[in-house]
């Protein structure tokens, strides 16, 4: 459903539903830290799992150095567990996209005097050179280098094991790059951070998020 999200306009579906449910259940459960907002985002979870104070985490691969080699080495790398009634298993895909994009505006390139060192900058940041530096910092590279053994004994393995198990699988995009406009993400992510803390319901998560998509409609 939430692929064709811009298309379509639709959120408030029985999927997303679903998936709000299963948010609000996991967090009566006590599945998630009492304080989400606090504990919220990349870094602050990282900092939890890295202090051994939650069993599992979804972990952004620059921050993989974040996490000592002794609780790394008692750490796996597994696929989301799949929901009640989900149809797609995630075992299947990947989540997450390119980040970071190089935008040069059309009056610069044209400008002569400048075009020569836009397209020197532009080689250097998307030359093999820095995509294995990046590597080093547990960044995935977005192209295919060739890392050779002086570069390889940088990486960190956690890292390397994370780039072969996601080769082989689709990736999609996280939902609020599906949005169809900043407003509407907006809206979704303080919806989202809502239900993790408890303070809507599943179908008032879902009905508050629909509402953006109508009003970016009109």
């Amino acid at each position: 459903d939430n692929l064709t999200l811009a298309k379509s306009g639709r959120f408030n579906t029985q999927a997303n539903l679903q998936g709000a449910q299963i948010i609000d259940e996991m967090r009566r459960l006590g599945m998630f830290p009492a304080d989400t907002i606090a504990n919220g985002g990349f870094e602050n979870c990282v900092i939890l799992y890295a202090e051994e104070r939650c069993a599992m985490i979804l972990c952004a691969p620059w921050l993989i150095g974040r996490v000592g080699p002794s609780v790394l080495e008692k750490s796996v790398i597994t696929s989301f567990p799949k929901m009640d009634n989900a149809v797609t298993d995630p075992a299947d895909f990947n989540l997450g996209s390119i980040a970071q994009s190089l935008i040069i505006t059309r009056k610069s390139f044209k400008d002569s005097a400048k075009q020569a060192a836009i397209v020197d900058f532009a080689d250097f940041l998307l030359s093999d050179e820095m995509f294995i530096e990046l590597a080093k910092h547990t960044m995935m590279p977005a192209k295919n280098v060739e890392f050779g053994e002086e570069a390889a004994q940088y990486l960190n393995p956690t890292m390397i094991a994370a780039s072969e198990y996601t080769a082989s699988r689709p990736t999609y995009a996280p939902m609020w790059f599906l949005m169809p406009s900043p407003n509407v993400a907006a809206v979704y992510l303080d919806s989202i951070d809502e239900i993790f803390a408890g303070a809507v319901t599943p179908n008032e998560f879902v009905t508050k998020t629909q509402a953006a998509f109508d009003s970016e409609a009109k």
